[in-house]
Protein backbone atom coordinates (compact mmCIF):
# COMPACT_ATOMS: atom_id res chain seq x y z
CA UNK A 1 0.00 0.00 0.00
CA UNK A 2 1.03 3.64 -0.25
CA UNK A 3 1.78 5.59 2.48
CA UNK A 4 3.10 8.67 3.65
CA UNK A 5 6.16 9.29 5.85
CA UNK A 6 4.76 11.07 8.67
CA UNK A 7 1.91 12.94 8.88
CA UNK A 8 3.57 14.97 11.63
CA UNK A 9 6.59 16.32 9.13
CA UNK A 10 6.27 19.22 8.18
CA UNK A 11 7.21 18.94 4.86
CA UNK A 12 3.61 18.69 3.56
CA UNK A 13 4.49 19.41 -0.14
CA UNK A 14 7.75 17.10 -0.08
CA UNK A 15 5.03 14.33 1.32
CA UNK A 16 2.68 14.86 -1.51
CA UNK A 17 5.15 15.19 -4.28
CA UNK A 18 6.74 11.34 -3.18
CA UNK A 19 3.13 9.97 -2.53
CA UNK A 20 2.27 11.66 -6.04
CA UNK A 21 5.40 9.89 -7.77
CA UNK A 22 5.00 6.38 -6.13
CA UNK A 23 1.48 6.51 -6.72
CA UNK A 24 2.07 7.06 -10.33
CA UNK A 25 4.64 4.88 -10.76
CA UNK A 26 2.69 1.83 -9.70
CA UNK A 27 -0.30 2.29 -11.21
CA UNK A 28 0.89 3.54 -14.90
CA UNK A 29 3.04 0.43 -15.24
CA UNK A 30 1.79 -1.65 -17.99
CA UNK A 31 0.51 -4.70 -16.01
CA UNK A 32 -1.81 -2.81 -13.61
CA UNK A 33 -3.16 -0.98 -16.72
CA UNK A 34 -3.57 -4.26 -18.00
CA UNK A 35 -5.30 -5.48 -15.24
CA UNK A 36 -7.34 -2.52 -14.41
CA UNK A 37 -8.78 -2.77 -17.98
CA UNK A 38 -9.56 -6.25 -17.43
CA UNK A 39 -11.69 -5.82 -14.33
CA UNK A 40 -13.27 -2.72 -15.63
CA UNK A 41 -14.15 -5.29 -18.89
CA UNK A 42 -15.57 -8.04 -16.77
CA UNK A 43 -17.47 -5.89 -13.68
CA UNK A 44 -20.93 -6.33 -15.33
CA UNK A 45 -20.18 -10.04 -15.30
CA UNK A 46 -18.94 -10.26 -12.19
CA UNK A 47 -19.65 -7.37 -9.95
CA UNK A 48 -17.70 -9.08 -6.92
CA UNK A 49 -14.64 -8.80 -9.13
CA UNK A 50 -14.56 -4.94 -9.35
CA UNK A 51 -15.86 -4.78 -5.43
CA UNK A 52 -12.78 -7.24 -4.39
CA UNK A 53 -10.03 -4.99 -6.17
CA UNK A 54 -11.67 -1.71 -5.33
CA UNK A 55 -11.76 -2.82 -1.21
CA UNK A 56 -8.13 -4.31 -2.00
CA UNK A 57 -6.09 -1.40 -3.49
CA UNK A 58 -7.87 1.69 -3.97
CA UNK A 59 -9.93 1.84 -1.19
CA UNK A 60 -6.82 1.06 1.08
CA UNK A 61 -4.69 3.72 -0.70
CA UNK A 62 -7.62 6.15 -0.71
CA UNK A 63 -7.74 5.59 3.11
CA UNK A 64 -4.31 6.28 3.89
CA UNK A 65 -4.68 9.56 1.58
CA UNK A 66 -7.68 10.80 4.08
CA UNK A 67 -5.87 9.86 7.12
CA UNK A 68 -3.15 12.61 5.45
CA UNK A 69 -5.16 14.59 4.67
CA UNK A 70 -6.98 14.76 8.03
CA UNK A 71 -3.85 15.11 9.57
CA UNK A 72 -2.51 18.29 7.68
CA UNK A 73 -6.10 19.92 8.67
CA UNK A 74 -5.26 18.86 11.94
CA UNK A 75 -1.51 20.15 11.49
CA UNK A 76 -3.17 23.58 10.12
CA UNK A 77 -1.40 23.43 7.17
CA UNK A 78 -4.93 22.23 4.47
CA UNK A 79 -8.42 23.98 4.70
CA UNK A 80 -11.76 21.98 4.06
CA UNK A 81 -14.85 20.50 5.29
CA UNK A 82 -14.59 17.00 3.56
CA UNK A 83 -11.49 14.71 4.04
CA UNK A 84 -12.46 12.19 1.57
CA UNK A 85 -13.22 15.06 -1.08
CA UNK A 86 -9.86 16.77 -0.89
CA UNK A 87 -8.48 13.09 -1.01
CA UNK A 88 -10.13 12.17 -4.07
CA UNK A 89 -9.89 15.67 -5.46
CA UNK A 90 -6.02 15.10 -5.21
CA UNK A 91 -5.61 12.01 -6.57
CA UNK A 92 -7.70 13.19 -9.70
CA UNK A 93 -6.23 15.88 -10.06
CA UNK A 94 -2.23 14.33 -10.27
CA UNK A 95 -3.68 11.58 -12.24
CA UNK A 96 -6.63 11.11 -13.81
CA UNK A 97 -6.12 12.50 -17.33
CA UNK A 98 -3.06 10.67 -18.33
CA UNK A 99 -4.18 6.90 -16.46
CA UNK A 100 -7.30 7.40 -18.18
CA UNK A 101 -5.40 8.03 -21.63
CA UNK A 102 -3.18 5.07 -21.21
CA UNK A 103 -6.37 2.98 -20.28
CA UNK A 104 -8.17 3.66 -23.61
CA UNK A 105 -4.85 4.13 -25.33
CA UNK A 106 -2.75 1.16 -24.67
CA UNK A 107 0.45 2.94 -26.73
CA UNK A 108 0.25 5.87 -25.06
CA UNK A 109 3.26 8.07 -23.93
CA UNK A 110 3.64 7.66 -20.15
CA UNK A 111 6.77 9.01 -20.23
CA UNK A 112 8.21 10.81 -16.90
CA UNK A 113 8.46 13.91 -18.56
CA UNK A 114 4.68 13.75 -19.05
CA UNK A 115 3.96 12.06 -16.07
CA UNK A 116 5.76 15.03 -14.44
CA UNK A 117 3.65 17.77 -16.16
CA UNK A 118 0.42 16.13 -14.71
CA UNK A 119 1.62 15.72 -11.11
CA UNK A 120 2.89 19.10 -10.61
CA UNK A 121 0.09 20.74 -12.46
CA UNK A 122 -2.18 18.75 -10.08
CA UNK A 123 -0.23 19.74 -7.27
CA UNK A 124 0.04 23.36 -7.83
CA UNK A 125 -3.76 23.27 -8.39
CA UNK A 126 -4.61 21.39 -4.76
CA UNK A 127 -2.34 24.02 -3.26
CA UNK A 128 -4.08 26.62 -4.49
CA UNK A 129 -7.27 24.88 -3.63
CA UNK A 130 -6.34 23.80 0.12
CA UNK A 131 -3.33 24.92 1.52
CA UNK A 132 -3.52 27.55 4.22
CA UNK A 133 -0.34 28.70 3.19
CA UNK A 134 -0.49 28.49 -0.87
CA UNK A 135 2.04 31.02 -1.60
CA UNK A 136 4.59 29.05 0.85
CA UNK A 137 3.62 25.48 -0.30
CA UNK A 138 3.57 26.93 -3.91
CA UNK A 139 7.27 28.06 -3.46
CA UNK A 140 8.05 24.84 -1.74
CA UNK A 141 6.57 22.70 -4.91
CA UNK A 142 8.68 24.98 -6.68
CA UNK A 143 11.81 24.30 -5.33
CA UNK A 144 11.10 20.80 -5.59
CA UNK A 145 10.55 20.53 -9.18
CA UNK A 146 13.92 22.21 -9.91
CA UNK A 147 15.59 19.86 -8.05
CA UNK A 148 13.34 17.11 -9.45
CA UNK A 149 14.56 18.27 -12.53
CA UNK A 150 17.89 18.46 -12.15
CA UNK A 151 18.15 15.27 -11.27
CA UNK A 152 17.27 13.72 -14.50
Amino acid sequence: MLTFDDAANPDMVAQLLRFAWSYAETVMRPEFLSLARLIIGEAQRFPDLGRDYQASGPDQVLQGLIAFMEAQRNAGRLVFDDAELAAEDFWGLILSAPRNRALHIPDTDVSRASLARYIHNGLRVFLRAYSAQPDQDLARLDRATVAETAQN
